[in-house]
C-alpha cells in the first residue's frame, strides 16, 4: 500500500509566480475544468496525461483542483499522492483551493490525519479549506471534531457559509446536534436557502422527528419538489400511509407534478402496510404520468404487490423490467416465498443463475427459505453449506431490504426448523428479539370527505376509539340476536316438517 514519507508535508518555499500564463496551460485548464464540470473525470485524467509527453505543458494553480477531484471520484489514490507531491514541488501548496481539494482527496480515503496536516500547514485560511476540513470529519461520522473545527473557525473570525452548515448536516444523526444546527441556520440567516432547508428536513426525518419536519415544511415560503419529497419520505419511513396520500393530494391541489422520488416513497409506504387498492392507484398514476420506472420504483412495486398477495401484478412488473440486477431478482424470489410459491421461487432462482447475475446474501437466504417451504432438504442443505463457505451465515438478517420487517425473520426461522437446523432457528429468533422487532399488525382504511383514516389491529390510538368500540359492540349484539332468531325459526320449521 502506498504510504506518505515522513518529510512529505515539509513544504519548500513557494516558487516565484509569474504573471504570464502560457497559452498551452490556459487551454489545458479550460479543457479539464469543462470536463470536470460535466462529470467526465476519467477524461480529465487522460487529458492531463496526454500533455505530459514532450513538449510538456506546465500546470498551474488552476490545473490541480479538477485533477484532484477526478482522483477522488475515480479512487486513484497513487495518482492523487503524486499530484500532492507536485503541488509542493511547484510551490502551490499554499493555494486555498488546491489545499481544499487535497483535504477532500485524503478524506475520501479516510486519511483524516493527512487531511488535518494539509490544513495545519496552510499559512492563511479562508472559508473554503475550513469547509473542507469540517466536511472531512462530518463525512467520517466524527461529529465531535467537526463541531470543534466549526467553533475554531468562528473563533478566528470566519463566518460559516450555507455550504459549511450543509457539510455539517450530512454527518449529524442525533437530536442535540440537529437542534444546534437548526439554531445556527436561523442565527446566520440562511432560512431562505432552500437546499439547506431541504437537508434540514431530511435530517429531522432521519432522526424520526416527523412532527418537527412537518413544522419546518409548513414554515417554508418557497417549497420545491425536493421539499415535498423530503416530508413524504419522512412519513413513509414511519409507515404513515394516510399522511403520505394526503400530501400527494395536496400536491395536486397546488398544481405540483410528482416525480419518481415521490412515487418511490409513496410505494414504499404502501408496501409496508400492504394496501393493494392504494398500490394500484399509485401504479396507475405512475403509468399515466409518463414516468419511466427506475430500479428503485420497480422493486418497490414488486414488494408492494407481493405483500398484498398479488403475485400476478408483481410478476408483470418483474417481466417488464429491462435491466434486472440482484436486488430485483431477490425481491421477486422473496415475494414468491412469502406467498407460498416455493417451487416458482426456485425456478426464478435458476433463471437468475442462467442470466449470470451473482446472488447476494439476501438472495441465498430467500432460496434457503424456499427450500424449507418446499421440503427440499437436500437442496436446502447444499444452500446452507454454500452460505457457510461464503461467510454469508452471519449476514442472514440483512437479506431483507427493510430490516424492521419481523416477518422475514419468522419465515427464516420456520425454514430452518423444517430442515431441523435448530442452530439457524435460534439465530433467527435471537436476531429478531435483539432488534426489538414485532410483526406488522394488520390494517385497513376508509376515505371520507377527502380525509383518509387508518385502523390498525390491535390498536387503541384512534381519537374516536371509545365510540368505535361502542358502536361495534352494539352491532355485535344485534347480529347475535338476528342469528338466534334465525336459528329458532329454522328449528320451528324443522319441527313442523317432522
Amino acid at each position: 500500500m502506498n504510504k506518505l514519507k515522513p518529510n512529505f508535508f515539509r513544504y519548500p518555499k513557494p516558487l516565484p509566480r509569474t504573471t504570464l500564463v502560457p497559452t498551452a496551460t490556459r487551454s489545458l485548464n479550460a479543457i479539464i475544468n469543462s470536463l470536470s464540470a460535466q462529470g467526465f473525470h476519467r477524461e480529465v485524467v487522460l487529458t492531463f496525461i496526454s500533455v505530459l509527453k514532450p513538449p510538456t505543458t506546465p500546470p498551474d494553480g488552476f490545473t490541480y483542483p479538477p485533477l484532484l477531484k477526478a482522483c477522488t471520484s475515480l479512487n486513484f489514490f497513487s495518482l492523487g499522492l503524486s499530484l500532492h507531491q507536485q503541488t509542493i514541488v511547484n510551490g502551490l501548496s499554499e493555494d486555498p483551493y488546491i489545499s481544499s481539494s487535497l483535504i477532500n482527496f485524503h478524506a475520501k480515503f479516510m486519511n483524516t490525519r493527512y487531511a488535518q496536516k494539509v490544513f495545519d500547514m496552510m499559512p492563511r485560511r479562508n472559508i473554503v479549506p475550513w469547509t473542507a476540513i469540517i466536511g472531512c470529519y462530518s463525512r467520517g461520522a466524527d461529529v465531535k471534531n467537526a463541531f470543534f473545527m466549526y467553533n475554531s473557525m468562528q473563533n478566528e473570525g470566519i463566518q460559516p457559509s450555507s455550504v459549511t452548515i450543509l457539510t455539517l448536516l450530512s454527518g449529524v444523526s442525533d437530536n442535540a446536534h440537529t437542534d444546534v444546527l437548526h439554531c445556527c441556520i436561523i442565527k446566520t440567516g440562511f432560512q431562505c436557502d432552500i437546499i439547506l432547508m431541504n437537508c434540514m428536513l431530511s435530517v429531522y426525518a432521519k432522526c424520526g422527528r416527523v412532527g418537527d419536519a412537518r413544522k419546518l415544511f409548513e414554515s417554508l415560503n418557497d417549497k420545491d419538489i425536493v421539499s415535498w419529497n423530503s416530508l413524504i419520505n419522512a412519513y413513509s419511513a414511519v409507515g404513515n400511509v394516510s399522511e403520505v396520500l394526503n400530501l400527494l393530494y395536496r400536491m395536486k391541489d397546488e398544481n405540483l407534478v410528482p416525480d419518481q422520488q415521490t412515487f418511490a416513497s409513496l410505494i414504499s409506504a404502501v408496501a409496508r402496510e400492504g394496501s393493494v387498492e392504494v398500490g394500484r392507484i399509485v401504479h396507475g398514476q405512475i403509468v399515466t404520468s409518463g414516468f419511466q420506472l427506475d430500479k428503485h420504483v420497480e422493486t418497490s412495486l414488486m414488494v408492494m404487490y407481493s405483500r398484498c398477495g398479488n403475485m400476478n401484478d408483481s410478476l408483470q412488473v418483474f417481466n417488464k423490467a429491462c435491466d434486472k440486477d440482484a436486488v430485483l431478482w431477490t425481491a421477486m424470489i422473496s415475494g414468491l416465498v412469502q406467498n407460498d410459491y416455493a417451487d416458482k421461487a426456485l425456478t426464478v432462482f435458476r433463471m437468475m443463475m442462467v442470466s449470470h447475475v451473482i446472488p447476494s446474501t439476501a438472495t441465498m437466504a430467500c432460496v434457503l427459505a424456499a427450500c424449507g417451504q418446499s421440503g427440499s432438504t437436500r437442496l436446502g442443505t447444499s444452500v446452507h453449506c454454500y452460505m457457510l463457505r461464503q461467510r454469508m451465515a452471519a449476514d442472514i438478517p440483512t437479506y431483507n431490504s427493510l430490516p424492521e420487517d419481523a416477518g422475514k425473520y419468522v419465515q427464516l426461522a420456520h425454514s430452518f426448523a423444517s430442515m431441523a437446523r435448530w442452530d439457524g432457528v435460534g439465530e433467527a429468533w435471537l436476531q429478531m428479539r435483539s432488534l426489538g422487532l414485532r410483526k406488522t399488525p394488520g390494517w385497513s382504511f376508509i376515505e371520507m370527505h377527502g380525509t383518509i383514516t387508518t385502523f390498525f389491529s390491535p390498536h387503541s390510538s384512534h381519537p374516536q376509539y371509545a365510540e368505535i368500540v361502542s358502536v361495534l359492540r352494539n352491532l355485535t349484539c344485534g347480529i347475535r340476536q338476528l342469528v338466534l332468531t334465525s336459528e329458532q325459526e329454522d328449528f320451528l320449521f324443522d319441527s313442523d316438517v317432522l
